[in-house]
């Protein structure tokens, strides 16, 4: 008999093994505040991990796209108004920030502004990590995102569409959409 029961834990091992995660959810916002707290130029340029808000985003090491004019970026994805976008965002931020925040509203920057660098970096998938809203001490699972330029028959590019709160001056549920980007 105690063979049979020594055989059934192997088999449930086994099963165990194969199917369940060995590897240990990584808290994206303990990693951000230890770059952070890293000394200046130890970190990876631009920063892999940052947090805004309730949520953090981790990119990949390398980009989909290792270096892509501004203009032609702008035409492959369809976005008309980058580098009116970049220019606000630098005039906002200056050139070598590490913030992030809303691109929304109007344009201030000319559609030809000149900027302090003429090629981008793309990443086409993040990694998303959120805190629960009703106990901060949890962490959600982390989520990819995926996002693909127009091609072929995806006319307006082939995305997951994602809501977030960048605004630390709204909370999500009480504030509904307001905040979101």
């Amino acid at each position: 008999m105690d063979d049979v029961k020594n055989d059934d834990n192997e088999g449930l091992e086994l099963v165990q093994e194969l199917w369940l995660p060995h590897c240990k959810a990584i808290n994206l916002f303990d990693a951000a505040q230890r770059l952070l707290a890293a000394p200046l130029g130890t970190n990876p340029n631009p920063l892999q991990i940052f947090v805004t808000g309730s949520t953090a985003l981790h990119l990949n090491r390398d980009p989909s796209i290792c270096h892509i004019s501004i203009d032609n970026a702008a035409q492959k994805f369809n976005l008309p108004d980058l580098r009116a976008a970049l220019g606000d965002y630098v005039n906002r931020e200056g050139a070598f920030t590490q913030n992030f925040h809303v691109f929304g509203g109007q344009r201030r920057s000319l559609h030809d502004i000149q900027l302090p660098f003429n090629e981008l970096q793309v990443w086409r998938k993040v990694h998303l990590q959120q805190e629960s809203y009703h106990d901060m001490s949890l962490l959600g699972s982390t989520f990819t995102v995926h996002a693909h330029p127009p091609k072929g028959e995806w006319k307006y590019g082939h995305y997951d569409t994602v809501l977030m709160n960048v605004d630390k001056a709204y909370t999500w549920p009480s504030s509904g959409l307001a905040g979101t980007q």
